[in-house]
Formats: structure tokens, C-alpha cells, sequence
């Protein structure tokens, strides 16, 4: 899906990479700026559900209108930026496929921050890593595209 739910799924996603959930981040390993153990790729179920709790509209992938049901992936580089994809847009080492939106976050310690962009605040994420799972948690963001995607469990896919 792309347009205008996409910028809004962008800023969902930045506010993700954004803000890490205390477990050690703070000590963890910098890459440029970001957390290294945040860095890498990262697959989320995201439900009619999720979208539904903060006044969205879902959809399902190939429908217009509507946030896209389904398995989300996201790149988090070291550089600071997100490569977003919605369901069925990621393939590993692909380097043709278009990500469905990009974003960059600043990281402090445990909170990752993400641009006003496509809501008009800033979202504030505390972000935990442990094994092969990131936990996102909120600390403040009134962007509902944003919680609906990124507020939950990750896996390193």
C-alpha cells in the first residue's frame, strides 16, 4: 500500500526505530549513533486489531484503501534509518526491491525519537532487545498509525 496511509505507516515506523526500551541499551554497543543490537531486520505480525485500537483502518495487502494486515519487516541501519515494508514487500538481499517508506530516528539511551512526519508530533518509543526479540513500548505519541505498527514484539527475522 502507498500514498498517503504509507507516509502515515513511515511515521508509525519511525517513531519504532526511534525509541528503544531499557535493557541495556544505554550500554549497548554504538554503530553511528545507533544501538548495535537494535540494527538488522525485524518482522512484526501486524492485526485488524492493532490498526483498530487507535482508529485506523485496516485493509488487507492488494486492497485499496485501508493499513495493510499482515507480517511487517523493517531495516534498521546503523546509519540511523528505517526501510519500511509493508506485507509480502520484503526480500532478503534484494537490491531492486522498494521499500515502502523510509525514516530516520535519533536514539538517546533507551528512547528512540521519530519525526513529525506524517502526524504532527513527534513519537517517543522505549525499546528492549532480548535474544531475537525487540519489544517496543510507548512513552508518548499521539500519531495512532505509529502505535498501531510499531507498540509490540518484533522478531529478527
Amino acid at each position: 500500500m502507498v500514498g498517503k496511509h504509507m507516509s502515515a505507516v513511515a511515521v508509525a515506523l519511525a517513531v519504532f526505530v526511534a525509541v528503544p526500551l531499557t535493557s541495556g541499551a544505554a550500554d549497548a554497543a554504538k554503530t553511528g549513533g545507533v544501538p548495535a543490537e537494535l540494527v538488522g531486520v525485524w518482522s512484526r505480525s501486524v492485526t485488524k486489531a492493532n490498526w483498530k485500537k487507535y482508529g485506523i483502518t485496516p485493509g488487507l495487502p492488494g486492497e485499496s484503501g485501508g493499513y495493510p494486515v499482515g507480517v511487517w519487516t523493517i531495516v534498521v541501519k546503523k546509519s540511523g534509518s528505517i526501510s519500511a515494508y509493508s506485507p509480502n514487500g520484503y526480500i532478503a538481499n534484494c537490491a531492486t526491491c522498494l521499500a515502502d517508506f523510509k525514516q530516520r530516528f535519533s536514539s538517546a539511551g533507551a528512547v528512540l525519537t521519530f519525526a513529525p512526519e506524517p502526524c504532527s508530533a513527534k513519537g517517543l518509543y522505549r525499546w528492549k532487545v532480548a535474544g531475537s526479540a525487540l519489544t517496543l513500548g510507548l512513552v508518548a505519541d499521539k500519531c495512532g498509525e505509529r502505535k498501531a505498527l510499531f507498540i509490540g514484539l518484533w522478531k529478527r527475522a
